[in-house]
């Protein structure tokens, strides 16, 4: 059996707030604030907890969780009544940083 490394692509963001990483994690991982960007949802507060966003459309599982430092999950996409997604699993990272007085995001 022979090995073959593949290429991946992958972007990533880096964004600066004026507010602590308490906050920031809130919005990412809180299921009262989900609904801001991400529709009803839920993120279970585990590493192989269950993720379920857009109303079960996103479904995922937590493959990193360090509360207000790092949260990685995979990510999938579901039509409504589907058990097996056609799409390709992608994976999610967000790091936390502080950032002078304020707190650095980058997503990967």
């Amino acid at each position: 059996m022979k090995g073959e490394i593949i290429a991946e692509s992958a972007v990533r963001f880096v964004r600066n707030f004026d507010t602590p990483a308490e906050k920031i994690w809130a919005f990412l991982t809180d299921s009262s604030k989900l609904p801001e960007w991400y529709g009803d949802g839920s993120i279970e507060p585990r590493e192989g907890g269950a993720v379920s966003l857009m109303g079960g459309h996103i479904r995922g599982v937590v493959t990193g969780w360090r509360p207000q430092k790092f949260l990685a999950y995979t990510w999938n996409v579901f039509q409504p009544g589907e058990t097996v997604s056609a799409w390709p699993i992608s994976y999610l990272e967000m790091a936390l940083a502080a950032a002078g007085t304020g707190t650095q995001l980058t997503l990967i």
